[in-house]
């Protein structure tokens, strides 16, 4: 189940966030970046680094794999981090369940 790994889904959310924007970033554009959910600390340092080191503007929150409901004071301190730097951040919700497309596997 990689996607629970919190180490593994830091690391893709990185990955992620340096290609998005080293490969979409344009004179009119700026890329939302993604933030891995299962661990707050990490999404705080991913979030902070987003912003200041690779200019991202906003970060999409999926709701797949989370272990509590984004309303949940679990995240609290990802969100405090995101007002104080003036990002915006996004739910990406879903109309399906994660077993259909093998969610459950990773």
């Amino acid at each position: 189940m990689k996607m629970r790994d919190t180490e593994f889904t830091a690391v893709v959310a990185r990955a992620a966030n340096t290609l998005f924007a080293k490969e979409f970033t344009t004179g009119r554009l700026k890329p939302m970046g993604v933030l891995p959910m299962r661990d707050p600390k990490a999404a705080v340092r991913e979030l902070k680094r987003g912003v200041e080191e690779l200019g991202l503007i906003g970060f999409e929150l999926t709701t797949n794999g989370i272990p509590v409901a984004l309303g949940d004071p679990f995240y609290h301190s990802v969100y405090e981090a995101a007002e104080k730097l003036g990002c915006a951040v996004c739910v990406h919700g879903t109309r399906h369940w994660g077993h259909e497309f093998g969610a459950d596997r990773l």
